[in-house]
C-alpha cells in the first residue's frame, strides 16, 4: 500500500507512462480517507462551537480548515497525473478527463447561480429542471470514469468488454428518473398542488427502489453462478453493473433532495387555505397509544392502548395518535360487532371542503383484514401520512373507517371522527 503511494508521489509531475489499478485506487482511497476524517472533525468542531464558543477550539478549527485546503491543493497535481497514467494504461485517451471536469465545473456554476437567485429573489439563468438533469448527467459521467479507472490493461479484452457493459442494468432507473422529473414539473404547472407532486415523487421512489433491489439481487445471483462455473473474470463486469445500479439508485434520492433544496419556495399552503372553523368540535391526536399517568397521590400508572377504548362509547372506537414526525399518524379501531370476512381501512377528508387527503396512499397503508372472530378486539396500529400542508399549519380532517364484505362486495362506513392535523410535506 505505502509503496503504491510512494510511487505516485515520486511521479508527482509525470504525465507520461502508465499506472496500474492498484496504484491508482490506493492513492484515491488514501486521499478520500484523509478528507473524510478531516471533514468529520471539522463538522464536530463546528457543532461544538455553535453551542459554546471557545477561542482555542476556534483557532484549531481555522488551522484544520486551512490545512485541509492546502492538502487538497497539494494532492491535485499527483491525482491528475495518476489519473492520466491510469487511463493510458486502460487504453483510453487521457484527454477524455476534460469531459467530467467540464461537467463538474458547469454544474457547480449552475447550482451556485440558482442558489444565489433564490437568496436575493431574482430570476436564475437556468431552470431547476435543467439543473436536475445536468446534475444527473454529471453524476453518471463521473461514475462512468470511475468504472473506466477499474478497467484492466488493454491487453485483457474479455474483462474490458464485461466492464464496459456496466450501463445496461442501471438504464431502466435512468429512464424512470427522467419520467419522474417531467411528471413532477407537469404536476407543479397544474392546479394539482405541491402535495400531489410529493405523492408522485414518493410513488416513483417506491418503484425505483423495487427495481433497484431486483437488479441488485439478480447481480448477486449471477455472481454465485459465475463462482460455481469458476468464471471469476465475469464477476468484475457484474460488479461494475451493480455499482452503476447502486450509484444511480442513491443519486435518485440525493438528486431529488437537491431539487427540493433549490425549490424551497414551493410551499404547500393547504393548511393556510383551510383555517380551523370556530363552530366545529374536534379532537387532537394522542401523543402515543401507550403513556404514563400520575394520579393525585403521585402514583404512576402505565396506560395501555386497550385503556383508550370503551365498548359502550362509540366515540372512543377510533383513536389516532401522532407518529414519528408531524403529518405522520397511527390509528387503531375497536371492532364492536361481528363482521363477515372482509377488510377495514381509513379514509381522510378535509373537514370543511370535503377534499380527500392523500387518496389511495392512506387507504393502502391502513387496510386490515377482519374476521368474525375479531369481535371485541382492537386492530393493530397502522401508520399513515397526510401530505397536504406543512408542519405547523393545522387544519381539520375527518377520519372515516370503512368496511367491505368479501362475499357481497358491499361497503359501508363504520364511524367517523374529526381531528386537528398537519401535513408531512415541509
Amino acid at each position: 500500500m505505502w509503496s503504491s503511494i510512494e510511487d505516485t508521489l515520486r511521479k508527482y509531475f509525470q504525465f507520461r507512462g502508465r499506472s496500474g489499478r492498484r496504484e491508482f485506487w490506493t492513492w484515491a482511497i488514501m486521499v478520500l480517507a484523509v478528507s473524510v476524517v478531516v471533514v468529520c472533525t471539522l463538522a464536530g468542531l463546528s457543532f461544538i462551537l455553535d453551542n459554546a464558543y471557545n477561542s482555542v477550539l476556534s483557532s484549531v478549527y481555522k488551522c484544520i480548515l486551512i490545512s485541509l485546503g492546502l492538502f487538497w491543493l497539494a494532492m491535485f497535481i499527483p491525482s491528475l497525473t495518476v489519473s492520466v497514467r491510469r487511463l493510458r494504461d486502460a487504453g483510453i485517451s487521457p484527454w477524455t478527463l476534460l469531459i467530467p471536469a467540464s461537467l463538474c465545473i458547469f454544474t457547480l456554476l449552475v447550482l451556485v447561480d440558482i442558489g444565489l437567485s433564490n437568496m436575493d429573489g431574482s430570476t436564475a439563468r437556468y431552470s431547476d429542471a435543467f439543473a436536475f438533469i445536468l446534475s444527473s448527467v454529471t453524476a453518471m459521467t463521473v461514475f462512468t470514469f470511475l468504472i473506466l479507472f477499474c478497467l484492466p490493461p488493454k491487453s485483457n479484452m474479455k474483462s474490458r468488454q464485461l466492464v464496459l457493459k456496466w450501463w445496461i442494468w442501471p438504464l431502466p432507473l435512468l429512464i424512470l428518473q427522467v419520467i419522474q422529473l417531467f411528471l413532477v414539473r407537469r404536476t407543479l404547472n397544474t392546479s394539482a398542488g405541491i402535495s400531489d407532486c410529493m405523492l408522485k415523487i414518493i410513488n416513483f421512489q417506491d418503484v425505483i427502489t423495487k427495481i433497484s433491489i431486483i437488479l441488485l439481487l439478480a447481480n448477486v445471483g449471477l455472481w454465485v453462478y459465475y463462482l460455481i462455473k469458476k468464471q471469476g473474470k465475469a464477476i468484475l463486469g457484474h460488479l461494475a453493473m451493480m455499482g452503476g445500479t447502486l450509484a444511480l439508485f442513491l443519486w435518485n434520492f440525493i438528486g431529488i433532495g437537491v431539487w427540493w433544496m433549490f425549490n424551497s419556495d414551493l410551499v404547500d399552503n393547504f393548511g393556510k387555505e383551510h383555517p380551523i372553523p370556530q363552530n366545529v368540535d374536534y379532537c387532537e391526536p394522542l401523543p402515543s397509544f401507550r403513556s404514563e399517568r400520575v394520579d393525585e397521590f403521585g402514583n404512576t400508572f402505565k396506560t395501555d392502548i386497550s385503556d383508550l377504548f370503551n365498548p359502550d362509547d362509540s366515540s372512543t372506537w377510533l383513536q389516532v395518535c401522532q407518529g414519528f414526525q408531524g403529518g405522520m399518524y397511527k390509528y387503531s379501531f375497536y371492532i364492536s360487532q361481528e363482521f363477515d370476512d372482509g377488510e377495514i381501512w381509513l379514509e381522510c377528508y378535509e373537514a370543511t371542503d370535503n377534499i380527500q387527503l392523500s387518496k389511495k396512499r392512506i387507504t393502502d397503508s391502513t387496510v386490515q383484514k377482519i374476521t368474525p372472530e375479531d369481535k371485541g378486539k382492537i386492530t393493530e396500529p397502522r401508520e399513515f401520512s397526510i401530505y397536504e400542508g406543512v408542519w405547523g399549519d393545522f387544519y381539520l380532517a375527518r377520519f372515516e373507517v370503512w368496511y367491505i364484505d368479501y362475499a357481497t362486495r358491499t361497503k359501508r362506513k363504520l364511524t367517523e371522527k374529526i381531528y386537528k392535523v398537519e401535513g408531512w410535506m415541509r
